[in-house]
């Protein structure tokens, strides 16, 4: 701790740092009122249908005392959720407290990104900063026991790591940018996609210089080959294969014969497709799974030739044959999703059909993990659904917090005015919302504008376009999986007026007037 004591004095003593945060102050003084009377009023944190997976880690811990994540789960959260059982603290309380502190330094980390991004930096800096305090979205994901809020903060965090990268490659910001494509890869199995940032800035930056250029691409080649082997999930191939199944070809020769098992699964989900806007569903993944299972158990040569993980590869197969037969059609797919969960808010509130049914249904589904966690969880052992279900209702009060969902439905209906819908036969497409279309505006602005930040845009647009289509074509039709975007949508509007004051600006400068010159080389009177 003491080797770091000089460098926090230096830090502070820089005469830009207190500037940055004299500026963040308005933003910082709200969003502290906002989580301190979240708090107050709602002590615990929110345990979601999605919680258990995130707690498979700290219930081994505590009771094989061994250290294992969940399938589905790469290893930030449920490590960052464990330290709490460890301590001895109860984890609602301590996750809860923690993500919001983090949210703090998020407006901060906005702040730092206006100050570097922005030409008139001290313009914008105060409502940047002020969208992503008081801003409902971020406020819910910070009190709920998900990964979410983690992965935005980790993503916010390499956008620094790489405009400090861009400005001057040195050892340590080059470390810098690997641990924070790291910590995103650790957030959330998608995470890893944001890899192709760190090699295309790298490019970028280092273009003509061929020998550093091929050394360093190696150095993050590297690092994401070791990243991709401890953060594999099960799922990401069977959620993509499900979510285009319906446009897949009937014989594919990545598994012949599977389509007599597999079939009847395409028939149906195309059926729903041509009748209206049917996007994959859960229980549809389930019908997936069980045709691959009956085909492997009647192809076991099949199954022992992709072993291990034989049903994920073939998954992958089965969606990469899929996609490249047809990139338009994944292309409307992914358009369409996009356009059907865009009106309708990434957060949820803190009623009473939340806060006590949801978060009772959740609880009660694992009370047998909810009782091997013990006291950890809430401070008192909740040992059967009864005792869930009379310590909700006694520690939450859903009427304290009506504010708090008043004030989300404001938000985001000032963010909803959007296109007028369309109706394609018996499809109903809503419009895509004003507040996106300007949003991927300021986006484009920024990567035109020339400047030592150019490059860096360019990296960073492009691996967001293409992160935003990969989890839309892929995942399913929940608004959380684009909650990641929150806090770049504000800066990127602002980036407009921004852009504009940049372009405008030699205009307005008053020129000096030139006497013209006479014959003799005299100026003229």
């Amino acid at each position: 701790m003491t080797r770091f004591l000089p460098l926090i004095k230096t830090t502070w003593r820089d005469p830009r740092v207190r500037e940055l945060l004299l500026f963040c102050l308005p933003a910082l003084l709200a969003g502290f009122m906002l989580r301190a009377v979240l708090m107050s009023q709602l002590p615990y944190g929110f345990f979601h249908d999605d919680t258990p997976d995130y707690l498979t880690t700290p219930e081994k811990l505590l009771t094989a005392h061994k250290f294992e994540l969940h399938m589905k789960k790469t290893f930030l959260a449920p490590v960052f959720m464990a330290v709490p059982f460890v301590l001895h603290i109860p984890a609602l309380i301590f996750i809860a407290a923690v993500q919001h502190l983090l949210g703090l330094v998020l407006i901060v980390m906005i702040g730092l990104l206006c100050r570097l991004w922005f030409a008139h930096w001290k313009w914008f800096i105060v409502p940047a900063t002020l969208f992503v305090a008081v801003n409902p979205a971020i406020l819910w994901y910070e009190h709920v026991l998900l990964a979410e809020f983690l992965y935005a903060f980790t993503v916010v965090l390499l956008a620094i790591a790489g405009t400090f990268y861009a400005r001057s490659q040195t050892r340590g910001r080059l470390i810098f940018l690997l641990a924070a494509l790291v910590l995103v890869a650790g957030a959330r199995p998608e995470g890893k996609l944001l890899f192709g940032f760190g090699f295309l800035l790298v490019a970028l930056a280092h273009c003509g210089e061929w020998r550093r250029l091929f050394r360093i691409e190696g150095i993050v080649l590297a690092v994401a080959i070791v990243t991709h082997l401890i953060t594999k999930t099960s799922q990401a191939g069977l959620l993509l294969y499900t979510s285009v199944a319906y446009m897949s070809p009937p014989h594919l020769a990545a598994a012949p014969g599977l389509e007599e098992y597999l079939g009847p699964v395409q028939q149906e989900f195309q059926a729903k497709w041509a009748s209206d806007l049917q996007f994959a569903k859960a229980h549809q993944r389930d019908q997936v799974t069980d045709a691959i299972r009956l085909y492997f158990e009647a192809h076991p040569d099949a199954k022992q030739r992709l072993s291990p993980h034989a049903d994920q590869k073939l998954c992958n197969k089965l969606a990469k044959a899929t996609l490249l037969r047809n990139p338009i059609a994944a292309l409307e797919l992914a358009g369409l999703k996009f356009r059907y969960t865009a009106t309708v808010p990434t957060n949820d509130d803190f009623t009473e059909l939340w806060l006590y049914k949801k978060q009772i249904e959740s609880m009660r589904k694992k009370a047998d993990q909810i009782a091997k966690l013990g006291s950890g969880l809430t401070g008192a052992p909740l040992r059967s659904a009864n005792e869930i279900d009379a310590w909700v209702r006694s520690h939450e009060h859903p009427e304290r917090l009506d504010w708090f969902a008043k004030f989300s439905d404001r938000w985001h209906s000032m963010l909803q005015p959007r296109l007028a819908d369309l109706v394609v036969g018996k499809r109903h497409v809503p419009g895509l919302a004003w507040f996106y279309i300007v949003a991927w505006t300021g986006m484009a602005l920024v990567v035109l504008r020339r400047g030592r930040m150019q490059k860096l845009h360019f990296a960073l647009s492009l691996t967001l376009v293409a992160l935003l289509f990969t989890i839309t074509l892929t995942a399913n039709v929940k608004p959380r999986f684009r909650f990641v975007f929150e806090p770049f949508w504000g800066l990127y509007i602002l980036l407009i007026l921004d852009c504009a004051l940049f372009w405008l600006a030699p205009l307005w400068q008053r020129q000096p007037k030139i006497a013209p010159v006479l014959p003799n080389g005299r100026p003229s009177v």
